[in-house]
């Protein structure tokens, strides 16, 4: 088993997560076999649901979580998957800040297993897997600061630079976001939790 989870066919986790809202929530255990009867196929089933499970979706006994229930309820639905792809992904979100925003070569070095070989096809999969649970998901409200700015005293013999290096296609909310986010934690005067 792949530590992180991956499907063959990226392009199912967006069709199923465009689908969730449009069903009920459903009363019987989460299988593939409940997934086939939604169009999928079996192999697809299979690692939907594993995907399904990594990121709350579906309980340790099968059944539709809470989490289920509130993305398929909730206007904020990009929120609650920015949740649920946190939740999948722990390592990846604590070694990088803004890990749906890295290039492509700089992910699959933070994505590659360090413990067991996986092939190139499976870790472009991983890479591909993580982008579509990103695709639909809204990081932005994790990063907004409320309230005014802390005052912060600065040595004055002390010199700062800072690089941001951002995809020329990263959309502007996603850069305004980036930017307050560094507010918070530049001019924080407690450290991150």
């Amino acid at each position: 088993m792949h530590t992180l989870p991956f499907t063959p066919k990226p392009e199912d986790i967006i069709k199923l997560l465009k689908l969730i809202p449009t069903l009920e929530v459903p009363a019987r255990n989460l299988n593939a076999a409940y997934l086939k009867t939604l169009g999928f196929s079996q192999s697809s089933s299979n690692h939907l649901i594993d995907i399904l499970a990594r990121t709350g979706f579906v309980t340790a006994e099968g059944k539709p979580s809470d989490i289920w229930r509130e993305y398929a309820l909730d206007e904020n639905r990009g929120l609650v998957l920015a949740s649920a792809v946190k939740r999948a992904y722990p390592d990846l979100f604590h070694k990088v800040f803004c890990p749906y925003l890295e290039p492509d070569d700089d992910l699959i070095d933070y994505l590659r297993p360090r413990d067991q070989k996986v092939s190139a096809r499976d870790l472009n999969l991983m890479l591909d897997t993580f982008r579509a649970l990103c695709e639909l998901a809204d990081f932005q409200n994790d990063m907004y600061v409320e309230g005014p700015a802390p005052s912060v005293k600065v040595n004055p013999n002390l010199q700062l630079n800072i690089q941001v290096h951002i995809d020329p296609n990263t959309p502007d909310a996603k850069i305004d976001a980036i930017f307050k986010s560094m507010r918070k934690y530049l001019l924080s005067s407690t450290p991150p939790s």
